[in-house]
């Protein structure tokens, strides 16, 4: 049995990344700050660089996905609280998979989480961000107040870079003119103004820095193919850009990088859907609430259908050792819960004290004979493990 839902404490470090902190199950306690009190289904958005200390109440879930500030453009500076509710856990996990794992659907954006999350389906997001920290203050600032108007030159003195500089850095790294990227941030922007009762064209136009409407107009049709006023009529049908939404989106199907070839044993499960596992000259079908071993070093690939989730857990390869089962076996559905938390505490660290991985590993219902490495007691650190692993991965 797996006995891990009992309430914990556990601390996590700010990055150069958001943090979404998404409670799962139960209740959880977040502090940055001032402290949020998150339900099952809530969540709380922290921004780069912020600590956060987390309380979970006995047989709690808190899933965390880090999500890179490019892909946030206009992220907020202190933790923004959102309450999606629970039928949006599944598509969140699908989301937190991908942002530990290679397994995405085409096109995956990480940003999509937020854009969602803030209640805008289709919404055409702002445009490329540039990578450059003088391009990208311009740029952050701009996605903050976008009717600012000042002229290239005077943006480029607010960034210390000459014009030129910071012209050729546009160019180069979103793939418009500086001109023409604001232009498109503006209409991006005059989306959510649109959707306001009671506002005009004019007003909207006014707002997001254009100097007439006829100039709006143009450029939004442009964009979008339709004038403002025939998208803002339109908001009642399914396709529009910007519908708010009041059910999770599905996703596509995903699939990992042809030929993967992980130095690490992986337990996938199967937490929705199915998935299919090549494992060298063997296919194995997994399905919904399985799990099967993706041994070290095999050469791998894995295929999920749309609207499926799978779920990794991490195993060096001095760790533990396999036999030729590789399962799928299923997991008994009383040991879902705490599965799901070790899945967190394996992948992301946010786990009670003293939190042991091979714990999973050493089930009865885990499939084929799995034992401890004979090594794995020798080990003093984290360098000597990688060690070991690379000589059991070519002893040549």
């Amino acid at each position: 049995m797996l006995d891990d839902l009992d309430p914990f404490h556990a601390s996590v470090e700010g990055t150069d990344r958001y943090l979404l902190l998404w409670c799962h199950t139960g209740t959880v306690s977040v502090r940055c700050g001032d402290l949020e009190r998150l339900a099952a289904g809530d969540c709380v958005l922290i921004p780069p660089g912020k600590d956060a200390t987390l309380a979970l109440a006995p047989g709690a879930v808190v899933v965390p996905v880090r999500i890179a500030v490019e892909d946030v453009p206009d992220g907020p500076d202190h933790p923004e609280v959102f309450t999606p509710g629970e039928e949006w856990n599944d598509w969140l996990l699908h989301h937190f998979t991908a942002s530990i794992a290679p397994i995405r659907e085409p096109g995956y954006r990480a940003g999509e989480i937020v854009e969602r999350l803030r209640g805008s389906v289709g919404l055409v997001t702002t445009p490329t961000m540039p990578r450059s920290p003088e391009a990208r203050l311009v740029a952050r600032a701009l996605v903050k107040h976008p009717a600012l108007d000042r002229t290239v030159g005077q943006w480029a003195a607010y960034a210390h870079v000459g014009e030129r500089t910071l012209h050729r850095a546009f160019v180069a790294e979103t793939g418009r003119t500086f001109a023409a990227w604001r232009r498109e941030l503006r209409v991006d922007a005059a989306l959510a103004r649109l959707r306001t009762p009671g506002t005009t064209v004019a007003q909207v136009a006014e707002d997001v820095g254009f100097r007439t409407s006829t100039g709006f107009i143009r450029a939004f049709r442009g964009r979008f193919g339709l004038t403002p006023t025939a998208w803002r009529d339109g908001q009642g049908v399914s396709d529009a850009p910007g519908i708010p939404l009041s059910e999770p989106p599905s996703w596509a199907a995903a699939s990992a990088p042809s030929g993967l070839d992980n130095g690490f044993h992986l337990l996938l499960w199967v937490w929705r859907g199915s998935m299919r596992l090549t494992v060298g000259e063997r296919v194995l079908s997994v399905g919904e609430g399985q799990i099967a071993w993706m041994p070290a070093y095999r050469g791998h690939g894995v295929s999920l259908d749309p609207g499926s989730v799978v779920l990794p857990l991490t195993f060096t390869v001095g760790a533990v050792e396999l036999d030729d089962d590789l399962g799928p076996v299923p997991v008994p559905e009383d040991e879902a819960p705490a599965l799901l938390r070790h899945v967190i505490a394996n992948q992301c660290g946010v786990g009670p004290d003293g939190y042991d991985a091979t714990v999973v590993a050493g089930q009865a219902w885990a499939p084929g004979q799995v034992v401890a490495s004979a090594t794995s007691g020798t080990w003093s650190s984290a360098e000597a493990a990688t060690v070991v692993d690379a000589l059991l991965g070519d002893l040549g």
